[in-house]
């Protein structure tokens, strides 16, 4: 299938999105497709591309209003005839949408995002007009997985409408050869046009700093730009014009990159700078801020060094070693120039390109396909805990994705096992005994060399130590570890932080069930941010008789139909909190006798809680009824769900009662607030305060029309952004990157 391709471009001129595009154009072209580059501006860059390129003649003062450019990009489309539309870049897809709904023409448009959209959102208005135009487009071509999950997080609904394709490089066989001015000097270059995310400011300040303690170093700027002038003036301020040279824009930077010593990138925003790539190509070590896509190519000590954001004196350091070291010294150069090499060809880059194209174009085409994998989902215990009933809804959502799964449980679980059907369900051993069980490694390497599954997901710490003892003792397996909870209220002590941080070392990835637990997880054990990521729960709503399961709960208990329930699901343990609920229902017990309470679940703390509800003479208002497996039915049957936690994650309770319409009231701990939006689907407490949460409580419970309001936007919330299918769809893909990556 040969495709006509229409490349959008801001204007001819010489800046990487520009650069690569026309490229990208050539290999489309040489692959024997037919293609056309238009620019939406007018420039004079003499580009890589010996075709004329068209321009539409877009005026940079009208930029909203701009019906002659519109109307130009229509009638060159029209006549052209093109398979898609692919803008790239700047200004270039709102040319395209605009022309687009405007003079109706219906060719798909492809949107290859080039950096971090969500650096420049600066207002509400930003934000919406970007969704507009994002709404418009076919499918978005992100340069790395960095840029993805930016846009991903601004603009959610474009969930199964990306691809990461990484920007390229040219095969060249001959670079010329050149020599650096002053002679006898130490070079260090930048590359990039002087706008403000470049930061040449603080690569000045950097500079500055290291030219005390190196006395014959030489900084060389090459690109031109906006604020070329102003750096001049701080060049010259102090007192560095001998030692910067502004060598302006040139047409084969590559001679200036390979004469010299390294290559710096202090960026504060960046997608997947090919310079970079192009750097190491030439066997010139490269420093930079660990911003955007960078990390998914610099990896200190191996391609290069990666300095945090905004940490100048670090980058001194980092660039004083570098010029420091003999000649040769270090293989991170050559490992760096062999992955190039390898994985950055433009030839292989415009492969990837034409195969995204062509499925989109698959009418059958919803996420990109995926090749049948063994996955081990790993469980402390098969029981119904929040845990394992995640990994086991999981494991069914990837078995009809045509997976094979294997559902494990480290330890047997007596009674009330859960089994996942049409997975592989077993246990290691008979029971726990002691805090680490060499039987339970050698168990665990026995089955993974046996069934030798593709990828491992941990799910609890349990799992996750024994998952790496085996891991000593098998082939190398790709392990994702799912982070549940406010992992820092877990870790008390320091040497418990050392061991669990050396564990998480040898982790793949992490998936956290929300942001204030992936913030905290990677503070508290300083895990790079890019192997880890927000997945969501998925949560199945099971359609029930919420009038007849409420009739039965109320007869079942001996209640009046004009009595209310409330309902607490979770384990009887300490960081429950069931105490602090017993006595807000004892303060309940004479103003608001028809409000009640059930408490669901079993634990370590149920007798003294039973105890208590005893003491204070509650047994005809809080009413246990231990370990359910219909926990749906429960919900659908209570008219609110109260959580009093002192430790969270993201409470799936919350959730799951927000598929039955129910509203909640709970503590404002851990990621509650990801589940419960305060004054919309129900009331967050702050600070345990207990009058609080009981006046809450009974405004929620005295006012219907407010109840069903709140439980109607709870379903809603749901209903968009937590399907079971969607979120098991993010891990099989997450799943297929790591098996490529550890190939």
């Amino acid at each position: 299938m040969k495709l006509r391709i229409l490349h959008l471009i801001q204007k001819p001129q010489n800046r990487g999105a520009e650069t690569f595009a026309s490229q990208l154009a050539n290999h489309q072209k040489a692959k024997g497709n037919i293609v056309k580059i238009v620019s939406v501006f007018d420039g004079k860059a003499n580009l890589p591309w010996k075709e004329p390129i068209d321009s539409i003649n877009a005026s940079k003062k009208f930029r909203f209003l701009d019906f002659k450019a519109w109307k130009n990009l229509n009638k060159i489309i029209r006549e052209f005839n093109p398979d898609l539309i692919q803008a790239n870049a700047g200004d270039t897809l709102k040319y395209a949408v605009f022309s687009k709904k405007i003079y109706g023409w219906d060719y798909p448009i492809f949107f290859r995002n080039a950096s971090e959209v969500g650096r420049y959102l600066k207002s509400p208005f930003q934000k919406k007009f970007n969704s507009f135009l994002y709404k418009n487009v076919d499918h978005i071509v992100s340069v790395s997985r960095a840029s993805e999950k930016d846009i991903l997080m601004n603009f959610p609904f474009l969930e199964n409408k990306t691809t990461v394709i990484p920007v390229g490089l040219e095969s060249i066989s001959n670079i010329k050869e050149l020599e650096l001015q002053p002679n006898n000097s130490k070079h260090v270059i930048h590359v990039g046009g002087f706008s403000f995310e470049k930061n040449h400011e603080a690569l000045v300040r950097i500079f500055e700093k290291l030219s005390y303690s190196i006395s014959n170093i030489h900084l060389h700027l090459i690109g031109d730009g906006p604020l070329r002038s102003r750096i001049e003036s701080i060049v010259e301020e102090k007192g560095l014009s001998s030692k910067i040279t502004f060598h302006g824009y040139i047409d084969e930077p590559l001679p200036y990159i390979k004469a010299a010593d390294v290559l710096v990138l202090p960026s504060i925003i960046e997608g997947l700078p090919a310079v970079l790539l192009e750097a190491m190509y030439c066997e010139t070590s490269v420093i930079a801020y660990g911003v955007g896509g960078i990390k998914e190519i610099v990896f200190s000590g191996k391609t290069g060094k990666i300095i945090q954001k905004n940490d100048e004196n670090g980058f001194v350091d980092a660039l004083k070693e570098n010029l420091q070291q003999l000649p040769n010294e270090g293989s991170e150069i050559m490992q760096a120039k062999k992955m190039v090499s390898e994985k950055f060809s433009n030839d292989f880059i415009a492969t990837q390109f034409l195969q995204c194209y062509r499925r989109v174009f698959d009418s059958s085409y919803n996420i990109p396909e995926i090749s049948e994998m063994k996955i081990l989902q790993l469980v402390t215990k098969r029981q119904y805990r929040g845990a394992e009933l995640f990994a086991a809804d999981l494991s069914k959502e990837l078995i009809d994705l045509g997976h094979q799964v294997y559902f494990i449980g480290i330890y047997d679980n007596e009674d009330q096992v859960l089994e996942v059907e049409g997975a592989v369900n077993r246990d290691l051993v008979n029971s726990k005994r002691g805090v680490f069980s060499i039987r339970v490694v050698k168990e665990l390497v026995k089955f993974i060399n046996d069934i030798k599954p593709d990828v491992i997901q941990c799910n609890g710490s349990d799992t996750l130590k024994y998952a790496i003892a085996a891991s000593l003792f098998t082939n190398k397996i790709p392990l994702v570890y799912r982070n549940i909870s406010i992992i820092s209220e877990w870790v008390s002590n320091k040497p418990k932080k050392i061991l669990y941080k050396r564990m998480f070392n040898r982790i793949a990835h992490v998936t956290s069930v929300g942001d204030e637990a992936l913030a905290d997880f990677i503070k508290t054990y300083k895990y790079p941010t890019e192997r880890a990521e927000v997945i969501r729960r998925g949560i199945p709503i099971k359609g029930v008789n919420r009038m007849e399961l409420s009739n039965n709960l109320r007869k079942n208990l001996s209640l009046k139909k004009s009595d209310q329930i409330v309902i607490h699901i979770g384990n009887f343990s300490p960081e429950k909190n069931h105490e602090f609920l017993i006595n807000i229902f004892s303060d309940l017990k004479e103003t608001q006798p028809h409000i009640k309470l059930i408490c669901v679940g079993s634990g370590i703390l149920f007798e003294e809680i039973k105890g208590l509800i005893k003491l204070l003479d509650l047994r005809e208002t809080v009413f246990l009824l231990g370990f359910r497996q219909d926990i749906p039915e429960l919900l659908a049957a209570s008219d609110c769900i109260v959580l009093t936690s002192k430790v969270e994650g993201v409470p799936g309770v919350i959730l799951e009662a927000g598929t039955q319409k129910i509203p909640a009231v709970a503590t404002n701990v851990g990621g509650v607030k990801e589940a419960l939006i305060d004054g919309k689907t129900g009331f967050l407490i702050d600070g345990f305060d207990r009058t609080k949460f009981k006046n809450k409580l009974v405004e929620l419970m005295t006012d219907d029309k407010l109840r069903k309001k709140f439980g109607e936007n709870a379903y809603e919330m749901i209903s968009k952004g937590y399907d079971p299918k969607l979120n098991a769809r993010k891990f099989e893909k997450l799943y297929q990157r790591l098996i490529e990556e550890s190939v």
